[in-house]
């Protein structure tokens, strides 16, 4: 079965791919974080969404408070 969930990095609807924390990385975000280096332009940006990711309480996380 096919899951479908937004991605928490481009925050598109795609096909759910790398969970982390209980939230979606799709496929092309992965490929992205993956291939970039420290010099490319996006490389802040993602390292930013990251802690976002690591930090940010998940769906499950609120549901147990």
């Amino acid at each position: 079965m096919i899951r479908i969930a937004v991605c928490c990095l481009c925050l598109k609807t795609k096909k759910e791919n790398l969970i982390l924390f209980g939230k979606n990385i799709c496929q092309d975000c992965e490929a992205e974080l993956t291939q970039s280096s420290t010099e490319d332009l996006s490389y802040d940006l993602y390292v930013k969404k990251m802690k976002d990711v690591l930090t940010a309480p998940s769906k499950e996380d609120k549901n147990m408070v």
